[in-house]
C-alpha cells in the first residue's frame, strides 16, 4: 500500500480537489437554466468530468475494488486505518455504466442504459455519505483541511 510523505498536503490538494469538482459539476448539472444553456459539447464534457471524479472518489473509498492492484493507490484507509466501506447499489451500477460508456470504446456503448440524472443523484448522495463517515474518522488536524460534509445530500 502507498505511503504518503505529507498526508495534509495530499488531502488538501488531491482529495479536496476531487470532491470539489464532483460537487461543482453536479451543482451545475442539476440547475436546468445553467446546464441547458451550455452547448452540447460542454454538457457532454460536464457529464464525463463528473463521471471521472465520481469514479476516483468511489475507488478512494472502496475497500477492495475487484481486479485492481492497489499497492500505489491512495485510499481512505491510509488516513483512517480500518476505514472500510461497501459502496454498492447505485454506485456499482454507475461504475459499470461509466466503464462501458465514457471510459472506453465498446460495443455496449450504444446501450439504452445511459448515465443519467438519477445516477448523478444516487452517486452524489453515496459519495457524500462516505465523505461524512471519512471526515468523522479523521484526526482533528486532518478534518480541518478537508471540505466539510454537505448535509443537503443525506440518505
Amino acid at each position: 500500500m502507498a505511503v504518503l510523505l505529507d498526508q495534509t498536503e495530499y488531502l488538501r490538494e488531491h482529495y479536496g480537489y476531487e470532491l470539489w469538482m464532483l460537487r461543482e459539476l453536479h451543482n451545475r448539472m442539476v440547475e436546468p437554466q445553467v446546464f441547458h444553456a451550455f452547448d452540447f459539447v460542454i454538457r457532454n464534457a460536464c457529464i464525463e468530468a463528473f463521471c471521472v471524479h465520481a469514479r476516483a472518489l468511489i475507488d478512494f473509498f472502496a475497500t477492495q475494488p475487484s481486479g485492481k492492484n492497489r499497492s500505489t493507490d491512495v485510499v481512505a484507509d491510509l488516513f483512517c486505518p480500518g476505514f472500510s466501506t461497501a459502496i454498492d447499489g447505485g454506485s456499482a451500477a454507475f461504475n459499470v455504466k461509466v466503464n462501458k460508456q465514457i471510459a472506453h470504446l465498446t460495443q455496449e456503448r450504444a446501450s439504452p442504459i445511459k448515465v443519467n440524472g438519477i445516477d448523478f443523484a444516487i452517486v452524489r448522495t453515496t459519495i457524500e455519505t462516505q465523505h461524512r463517515r471519512f471526515h468523522a474518522s479523521l484526526s482533528l488536524a486532518l478534518a480541518e483541511i478537508v471540505p466539510p460534509p454537505d448535509d443537503r445530500f443525506s440518505p
